[in-house]
């Protein structure tokens, strides 16, 4: 029997960091990246998200939730990208 929803653990990886804007005035944040980064990762994740070259990642911390969605509800919401085709 085919199965009918589909289900998944998401990780979100918070970060505290210290920023240099445009002003050259050092500024906090607090921001969220889907998925579980290390340190080093967020880092480079964090610089891209914010746009922002002058940035270090001082802390990171976890969050997740376990997820369901029915197959329906996914075909009609995802992006798609290669079709197939068969008998």
């Amino acid at each position: 029997m085919a199965r009918t929803t589909f289900a998944r653990t998401v990780i979100t990886t918070i970060c505290e960091v210290k920023y240099v804007d445009e002003n050259n005035d050092v500024k906090t944040a607090t921001i969220e990246l889907l998925g579980e980064y290390d340190l080093d990762r967020a880092q480079n994740a964090a610089k891209k998200k914010m746009g922002n070259k002058r940035l270090l990642v001082e802390k990171v911390s976890y969050k997740s939730f376990y997820g369901t969605m029915s197959i329906e509800k996914f075909v009609e919401n995802c992006e798609k990208s290669k079709f197939k085709e068969w008998e």
